[in-house]
Order: structure tokens, then sequence, then C-alpha cells
């Protein structure tokens, strides 16, 4: 049988769409993220695409953000959540959200009275560090010492989570990035009020250069930027509501 050039055009779109059809049907779809989203967003995002995607088994791993970068470049998870910066050539990144750093306290404290909180309402505050994102540090110790202020760091920890139960516990207050703070706010018992200077951060969704989970990675891409929105919108009227 004589295939003409026609023909085999078709056939060998056919044989490409097969091949894309069953490079997407993934039997395991990893998610890598900051621990702190462990409580919320990310396990709704993961019901919703359970509901979508019925047959594909949903792993999420917990992981620093540099470990995160390395599980995605390598193609050991299908995508990731993390911050930038993020040099690594290897990974596509779609931007997810930019917030700015907030105060977290408890109910009781008298910084609740306030919009904003700076560097002079914190003076002899005993704060809760994060022992990540040396830049991110070096911009907060810069606005204390604009004010002739030494922050007074009295706890340090590895995330945004174990930071809010510290301050639940009644260590102090800690300084911490919006999104990952929104987690918590409820679940402990707390309030957030923005941190003045605006130091901001920049949350994006990583996946391989290579990626062969594109529909399964582009219906999870649309999730949790729908839930990350939703999540930003409330508390941005829950702000509203203690300023007026």
């Amino acid at each position: 049988m004589i295939i003409s050039a026609s023909q085999s055009t078709l056939m060998a779109h056919r044989t490409l769409c097969r091949l894309g059809r069953r490079a997407d049907k993934i039997d395991t779809f990893k998610i890598a993220a900051p621990r702190s989203l462990s409580m919320s967003i990310l396990p709704r995002a993961i019901a919703q695409m359970s509901a979508s995607f019925p047959k594909t088994k949903f792993v999420a791993l917990f992981l620093s953000y540099d470990e995160i970068v390395a599980a995605v470049a390598t193609g050991e998870v299908q995508t990731g959540i993390a911050k930038l910066p993020i040099l690594d050539k290897r990974i596509a990144i779609h931007h997810l959200c930019d917030v700015g750093s907030v105060i977290v306290m408890k109910k009781d404290d008298p910084l609740c009275a306030k919009s904003t909180v700076g560097p002079s309402d914190l003076a002899g505050r005993s704060i809760v560090r994060l022992g990540s994102g040396m830049t991110y540090w070096e911009k907060i110790e810069m606005a204390f010492r604009v004010k002739n202020l030494i922050p007074k760091f009295d706890f340090e920890v590895g995330g945004v989570g174990p930071a809010c139960r510290l301050v639940a516990e009644g260590t102090g207050v800690a300084i911490v990035n919006e999104f990952l703070a929104l987690e918590y706010l409820d679940l402990l018992g707390l309030e957030a009020r923005k941190f003045q200077p605006d130091i901001r951060h920049e949350f994006v969704r990583l996946v391989p250069e290579l990626d062969k989970s594109f529909r399964a990675n582009r219906a999870f891409g649309d999730t949790l930027s729908a839930l990350v929105e939703a999540t930003l919108a409330q508390a941005q009227e829950a702000s509203a509501g203690c300023s007026d």
C-alpha cells in the first residue's frame, strides 16, 4: 500500500497526539511546597485536583526552598511552590503572588490597635526570627538601623508555621510574609498587621523546563492561583475592617 505525503503527515500527527496523551496520563503528581502551606491552601488545591483527575495519586512533599528548586529541576516532582530569586535555568517560573511582610501577634496585643507596625513600635519587643532568607532579614535589620534600633530576636525557627505557634504561646511577635502567615491566623487565633517599610516576597509556581504532565500542571496552576487570589482578597477585606 502506497501512503501519500498528506496521509503520512496525518498519521504522524495522530501518533504525536497519542504520545502526548500518554505522557499526560501520569499515575502520580508530586508537589513540593513549604511546610507552612500544609494546613489550608495546598490541601484544598489537591482536593479539587483529585476530583478532576480521579485516577491520579497526589503526593505533597514539604521541603526547604532550596530543596524545592532542586526537586523541580531534576524532575523529582511535577511542580513546586517557592520564592524568588531562582536562577536555575532548568525550571520554568509562573508568578503566583506578590505579598508584603506582616507582624503576627496575639489578639490582645496592644499593636492590634495599629493598621501598620514599624521598627519603632517593636523597640524592646521579643521577636521571632525565621532562620532563612538572608536578603530578607538584611532588609529588616536595615529598617531597624535606620531608626537607630537593634531588633530583639529572642527566638529563631525554620518556618512560618513554627514562628506563628511560638507567637500563640506568648513568646512575642513574629515578622513573616503575609502569604504563608494567612494559613495560621484563624487556626491559632492570631492577628497580623502590615510591617513598614514594605518588604516584599514574590511566590512562584515552578515546573521542569521539559514538562511531561502539561495538562495536570496547567490545571493545578489554575486551581492554586484561584485559591491564592481568593485567600489574599479575604485577608485584604479583613485588614480593611480592622482599620475602619
